[in-house]
């Protein structure tokens, strides 16, 4: 038998192969209740994807956010957050300024 903490792994990266959404929900809710109405930047929130997503690329991520505020500003990097994290969405406070809303 497995440690405890082994099982529960073993049950998310199966969560994750079945519904990956799931998972980020999850990650997102466990985050959230460590950092309720934290002031974010654009660093924070790649930063942040990392946490839900580790095969993502925390500076690569940061550029492409960079890039889209440049084009759109704070609205793209909203838009683009709320979809790399399947429903997350951002309080814009401006000039690159977020905060996670609920």
């Amino acid at each position: 038998m497995k440690k405890p903490e082994d099982n529960k792994q073993m049950l998310f990266e199966m969560m994750k192969k079945v519904n990956p959404s799931f998972i980020i929900k999850e990650e997102i809710q466990n985050i959230l209740k460590e950092n309720p109405g934290e002031l974010l930047g654009i660093a924070d929130l790649a930063e942040f994807l990392t946490r839900v997503d580790p095969n993502v690329n925390q500076e690569e991520m940061q550029g492409v956010m960079q890039q889209e505020y440049q084009k759109g500003g704070d609205d793209a990097v909203r838009k683009f957050f709320y979809e790399m994290t399947k429903g997350t969405d951002l309080q814009i406070l401006g000039r690159g300024k977020y905060a996670l809303k609920f």
